[in-house]
C-alpha cells in the first residue's frame, strides 16, 4: 500500500496512463466494446404470408443498443455466427426493385421508402413477392446459439381495383382505362410499423379483361404501396379512351373506405357509366381480408 501511494505521489501521470491502458483490456461482456460473439439460429415459417410467392432472398439487420445493425443475408434456414452478443433487435425484409432501403442506429430510425417521380408519382408494380417483415427482441448468449422461428408478415398493402365500365348510348369500346389514387404514404418505419408521408400518387393503367356483357367492358390493376392512412384524401380518378378516340375522365373519392383499411387487402369494385353527354362514377363494393381470406363490407 506504501508503495502504491509512493507511485502516485512520485508518478502521477504514469499511473494515470497504466489504468487507462488497463481498462481496455476488461469490460463487461454486453457492453458495446467488447464485441463478445454468439449466434442465431433462424427457422424460417411462411404460414402468415399465405399462397403468394416468397422472395428469394431476406435482409437480416441486427440492431444493438448504441450503434447500428450488423447486416447479413438470409435464404432459408439459417445460423448466424459471430453476431455481437447481448440485448438484440432483430429484423428481417425483403428490399425489391424500386424501394430504397434506409438504416439507422436502431430500427426506429430506419425506414423503408417509396422514391417519388415528377409531380409525387410513385413507380409501383404489382410486387410479387410482396414486401414482408418479421420483428423479434432477444439476447444474444455469449459464445452459443439462440434459436428463433421467422414468421414474416406483409408489411405493404396491396390494393385491386376492377373497373365495370357500362356503356348506354355509346356504341365505341374502351380501348384505354389509365387509372390514379393520391393519398399514397411512401415511408415505413421498421421501429414502429407505420405508414407516414401519405402525399404521393399511384398512376396505373388498368388491364382489359374477358367481355361479360354487351356493352360492358372489365379493367382490372393491382400494386402494392407501404400504406394509404393519413391527412391527404384518397382520391381514384380515372382517365378513358374509347376506340373512336373520343375520352372520359371523372374522380371518385375514396378516402372514407379506405379509412378502415386494416387488412393486408384491400378490393374496390368501381362502377363506371358512360353516355353521350358525360360519365358517371360511384363505389359497387369494396372489401378488406389477409390471404383470400376476405371481409365483405
Amino acid at each position: 500500500m506504501k508503495r502504491l501511494k509512493h507511485i502516485l505521489i512520485k508518478y502521477p501521470p504514469a499511473f494515470l496512463l497504466l489504468v487507462s491502458v488497463l481498462s481496455l483490456f476488461s469490460c463487461h461482456p454486453f457492453t458495446e466494446d467488447c464485441h463478445y460473439m454468439g449466434g442465431v439460429a433462424v427457422r424460417m415459417d411462411w404460414s402468415d404470408l399465405g399462397p403468394v410467392p416468397r422472395p428469394d432472398s431476406l435482409v437480416a439487420l441486427f440492431y444493438h443498443p448504441g450503434y447500428g445493425p450488423e447486416i447479413r443475408t438470409l435464404r432459408g434456414d439459417t445460423v448466424y455466427d459471430s453476431i455481437t452478443a447481448g440485448e438484440t433487435t432483430m429484423l428481417l425484409l425483403n428490399v425489391p426493385p424500386g424501394l430504397e432501403l434506409h438504416t439507422g442506429d436502431s430500427p426506429g430510425e430506419s425506414t423503408l421508402t417509396l422514391p417519388t417521380r415528377f409531380e409525387g408519382s410513385l413507380r409501383v408494380s404489382d410486387g410479387c413477392p410482396p414486401v414482408c417483415v418479421w420483428r423479434d427482441g432477444f439476447m444474444v448468449p455469449v459464445e452459443d446459439i439462440i434459436h428463433r422461428t421467422a414468421v414474416p408478415r406483409p408489411l405493404t398493402k396491396l390494393i385491386i381495383l376492377k373497373a365495370y365500365i357500362v356503356r348506354e348510348g355509346v356504341t365505341a369500346d374502351v380501348d384505354t382505362c389509365l387509372a390514379s389514387l393520391s393519398g399514397i404514404s411512401t415511408v415505413y418505419n421498421l421501429g414502429t410499423g407505420e405508414a407516414s408521408q401519405n402525399d404521393a400518387t399511384v398512376r396505373v393503367r388498368l388491364r382489359q379483361a374477358a367481355q361479360e356483357e354487351e356493352h360492358t367492358d372489365t379493367f382490372t390493376g393491382s400494386f402494392h404501396v407501404p400504406g394509404v392512412k393519413g391527412e391527404n384524401p384518397n382520391r381514384f380518378s380515372v382517365y378513358l379512351v374509347l376506340e373512336d378516340g373520343e375520352t372520359r375522365r371523372a374522380e371518385l373519392d375514396l378516402t372514407r373506405e379506405l379509412s378502415t383499411f386494416t387488412e393486408d387487402i384491400f378490393t374496390a369494385s368501381i362502377r363506371i357509366t358512360i353516355t353521350a353527354l358525360g360519365m358517371d362514377i360511384s363505389v359497387g363494393s369494396w372489401s378488406q381480408g389477409s390471404s383470400g381470406e376476405i371481409i365483405i363490407q
